[in-house]
């Protein structure tokens, strides 16, 4: 027998050490997770926008607890509970059951080292919005999973998501978790933080002022954007009504879409700054021309066109401040359809910003040579165009900065868990919209609207706000209704523009719903909030390389190779007006590269035709003085 048993201890330490001791590893040790901590957002400032929140929950095996008595009294004295109601668990039939659920582990870290047998702790992370409905739509939220479901948790969940860590454990006799050596352990990489360029103080009060007025009037839904006209810098961008994303529920699935980026909509009056661009750029009218608004109603060769009031006599400038329909058909009608469509385009209008966020809608806008009769007529005044809430922004922002069409910029950079910073968005000039004449021709227009126009309900004595009102009807089923999407978009200060707000209040009811009188009163609340939270040069942070936008600054774009924008890094500057001895080649160039070689070196040539250069005046490398005027003819040929 004792030969038997030398045997087999022989057998089980000498030839089979290597197989039972996998089958042991197997048995009693585990590899144990260490969760990773999912990136966070941040605003501009550094504020957090998202937390991670541990909970633990407690539990027993009621069969394997061998000190019932003991432990209820541990958890009685810690939550101040009757140490029967443990008890009574403790002793229960069932093979598991929870003692407490959801604890946050600030309030629970006495309990974590317990070794009771039997008793089980399990560790958890919620996702914590704490500036809940105001920036829902923006940000998102995530299941009980911590996957994004939507917004920005979604679209940058594999940059948010970390990688888990692990350490080994073993179970001893008793089966309790021991934790075995920290040379084993696999550390967690924490997910990347996101940092926007969203002001969350400035957040809070456009939210607070779209929800107050979308409540007050009954409306539907309401949206605002505040951005920087100078770097494309979105500060704040609501939507209304929202959703509690700590709550788990959405009752309105429409809450769930970021409206300011993705919903389209007709504009109205909003839009006229376009046709009133295109006909300074054209040089057809000058603000103090005088055009006859007809009384309030004027019928068109294929149309009839009403006017909100009864005007005569205007100004060209008075049509624009007053919102006379009349008086924009009738100066728009002394350009080509093509000019317009040209100037929409130009505009940023028909086709998407670009903004880092999912779902962006790009509006819409038909191709001049699909235009009916009344086309024209009907998109000078902000119909027959669909256009977004940010597409608005950024044409305005291009009127407050000199005239440069900027690209939206929402994610500022991404920040690893080692402290590694990569730029996402960059400030990026699209295009030059107009020459620097027409733009201060604009933002005059735009001031006397509020001064003394529809928009005079958002002035504040000594602040220098500038805008235009929109009062749209609304398409349903092919007929315009009496519903209405009113809006007011405006830049403030006037000298150094460096907000622009655009509210928009998708029908809001009572006995008066214009933009004039529903939506500029809420740029004048935002704009009063905004001064007492801050002073006006300090709402911004400043860049070194930008020199704020002035009423006499003469602009360019930035430096141009191989017909390219070299601009990803370039904010818009001032620049002194260069000299240039000889005139440059532009033949063979396509409009868009000659437009881009003509701005880089301060000319505004004069444009004939479309397609390619096909002859100049004067002819390249001629002789060029300061008052001479280049002319380009294109041809499609």
């Amino acid at each position: 027998m004792w030969l038997i048993l030398l045997t087999k201890v022989f057998t089980i330490q000498i030839m089979d050490t290597q197989e039972l001791s996998e089958i042991l590893i197997k048995t009693f040790e585990r590899k144990m997770p260490i969760p990773s901590e999912r990136g966070n957002f941040f605003d501009r400032n550094g504020k957090q926008l998202t937390q991670n929140i541990t909970y633990c929950s407690f539990a027993v095996h009621p069969s394997q607890v061998k000190s019932p008595n003991d432990l209820s009294k541990v958890f009685a004295k810690h939550f101040n509970k009757p140490a029967s109601s443990y008890l009574q668990k403790i002793k229960s039939k069932k093979n598991f059951i929870y003692l407490e659920r959801h604890v946050p582990s600030e309030g629970c870290k006495d309990l974590m080292d317990l070794d009771f047998e039997g008793l089980v702790i399990e560790n958890s992370t919620n996702r914590f919005y704490p500036y809940g409905e105001s920036m829902a739509s923006l940000i998102g939220f995530v299941d009980k999973d911590n996957v994004g479901l939507c917004g920005l948790e979604e679209h940058y969940g594999h940059y948010l998501v970390g990688e888990d860590g692990s350490k080994l454990t073993a179970r001893d006799g008793k089966k309790r978790n021991r934790f075995i050596s920290d040379d084993n352990a696999i550390e967690p990489s924490d997910g990347t933080n996101i940092h926007l360029s969203i002001d969350i103080d400035l957040q809070v009060i456009l939210f607070d002022e779209i929800k107050l007025a979308v409540e007050k009037t009954k409306a539907k839904k309401g949206m605002a954007i505040l951005m920087s006209p100078i770097t494309g810098e979105i500060l704040s961008a609501v939507n209304y009504p929202s959703f509690d994303p700590n709550s788990g529920r959405v009752q309105n699935s429409q809450s769930l879409i970021m409206a300011p980026f993705s919903a389209s909509f007709e504009p109205g009056s909003t839009f006229k700054v376009v046709g009133a661009s295109a006909v300074l750029e054209k040089k057809m009218l000058k603000p103090e021309d005088i055009i006859n608004c007809e009384h309030g109603e004027y019928r068109f060769p294929h149309h009839t066109v009403h006017d909100w009031k009864a005007f005569d006599n205007l100004t060209f400038a008075n049509v624009i401040a007053n919102s006379s329909n009349i008086g924009v058909v009738k100066a728009t009608s002394k350009i080509q359809d093509i000019d317009l469509y040209d100037a929409t385009l130009a505009f940023g209008f028909g086709e998407a910003t670009g903004i880092t966020y999912p779902g962006e809608a790009s509006g819409s806008l038909k191709n001049y040579t699909e235009w009916s009769m009344i086309s024209r007529d009907q998109i000078s005044i902000g119909y027959e165009v669909a256009v977004t809430a940010l597409q608005l922004s950024m044409a305005y922002g291009a009127i407050a900065n000199g005239g440069y069409l900027m690209q939206p910029m929402l994610v500022n950079y991404l920040e690893t868990s080692t402290g590694y910073r990569r730029q996402v968005d960059k400030p990026n000039v699209i295009r030059q919209v107009a020459s620097p004449k027409t733009i201060e021709t604009l933002k005059d227009m735009l001031r006397t609207a509020v001064i003394s126009g529809t928009g005079k309900n958002a002035d504040v004595p000594n602040m220098g706000i500038s805008g235009k009102t929109g009062t749209a009807k609304k398409l349903t089923d092919g007929e315009y209704t009496n519903n209405y999407i009113t809006s007011f978009i405006s830049f403030y200060p006037f000298e150094q523009p460096e907000y622009v707000l655009a509210i928009i209040i998708d029908d809001p009811h009572g006995s008066n719903r214009t933009g004039g009188t529903v939506a500029a009163p809420i740029a004048r609340n935002i704009y009063n909030r905004m001064y007492n939270l801050y002073q006006p040069s300090k709402l911004v942070n400043n860049h070194n390389d930008v020199v704020q936008v002035s009423h006499d600054t003469e602009y360019r774009l930035p430096t141009v190779s191989n017909d390219q924008l070299l601009s990803s890094s370039m904010l818009v500057s001032k620049v002194q007006n260069s000299t240039i001895d000889k005139t440059p080649n532009f033949i063979g160039k396509s409009l868009r590269s000659a437009l881009q070689t003509s701005s880089r070196l301060g000319i505004n040539p004069e444009i004939h035709g479309k397609g390619r250069v096909y002859r100049q005046s004067p002819r390249k490398g001629s002789k060029l003085s300061a008052n001479d005027k280049i002319i380009l003819y294109l041809d499609t040929k």
